[in-house]
């Protein structure tokens, strides 16, 4: 179920995407696709790194949309001079993540209104968004937000699709040595998506249809299920050099699949609908 990571070199620089967090450069790979990477800043273990890798295989198992990933190699001979601080040489010593840029996608800020069912329409799995909120309360993704919210949408279909991005600031951005699943939850109500005007839209729709509150706790345990089967499979798809040792995996792993923990989760999302 878990696809083997993908391992490529960067032969082009195309152009750093300024941001207030990474910045991330997009490159030409060497089998002719462009992708966003993000680097280490330098540091063993880079937990933002692995946060990304790692999420967007959960992503994936909770059959949430996100874009294709790899693990890049850049040279420092095809780094620009121009870079700001964020770009360090020896930051690219160390493998990096690569996100696959979607041709036909805008930013989530772009399109955001929801006032018909004709718009609501529009999109091929609305529920998506619902679920997505579920997963960063689980996840504790401090950054995906109403005034930040790291969703695309892909407008290369006959309807929207729903692709989340940017998994860096998950886990309370903090190292797994830190965790610990008698923190509870402690993403704030206005932190996670249920909070913007677009989501509590896609919601009235929602539940005029179907019984979401049933169906999202089935659909939640699956999931958690599921990750935990294929857990150490992820965890071998993670690229050596950034330090994922085994007693941090050990550590996320209990943060994870605590089952106090995640009864939590499922009634902090209840209670945020």
């Amino acid at each position: 179920m878990i696809q083997k990571l993908k391992y490529l070199e960067a032969i082009s620089f195309i152009k750093e995407v300024r941001t207030d967090g990474h910045s991330p450069l997009l490159v030409l790979t060497n089998d002719y696709d462009s992708y966003y990477i993000k680097n280490s800043k330098g540091k063993t273990p880079a937990t933002y790194l692995i946060n990304e890798f790692v999420c967007n295989y959960l992503l994936k198992l909770w059959g949430l949309k996100s874009p294709d990933i790899a693990a890049i190699t850049i040279h420092d001979d095809i780094l620009p001079e121009t870079l700001s601080n964020y770009h360090k040489i020896y930051f690219y010593e160390q493998t990096t993540f690569g996100s696959k840029k979607l041709e036909g996608a805008v930013e989530m800020n772009e399109l955001i209104e929801i006032e018909k069912k004709t718009d609501f329409n529009k999109f091929s799995q609305p529920i998506d968004i619902l679920k997505l909120c579920l997963f960063d309360i689980w996840v504790e993704n401090d950054d995906r937000k109403p005034t930040n919210p790291n969703i695309l949408f892909d407008l290369s279909g006959e309807k929207i699709g729903i692709v989340a991005i940017d998994n860096a600031f998950t886990f309370l951005s903090v190292d797994y040595d830190q965790l610990d699943p008698a923190f509870g939850v402690s993403q704030s109500f206005n932190d996670n998506l249920l909070y913007s005007d677009f989501v509590k839209n896609i919601y009235k729709h929602i539940k005029k249809e179907s019984d979401i509150i049933d169906y999202i706790k089935e659909y939640f345990y699956l999931c958690i299920d599921r990750c935990k089967e294929n857990y150490y499979e992820i965890i071998e798809n993670i690229p050596v050099d950034l330090g994922f040792k085994q007693e941090l995996q050990e550590a996320l792993f209990n943060f994870l699949f605590d089952e106090k923990r995640n009864k939590l989760v499922l009634t902090e999302f209840y209670l945020r609908l």
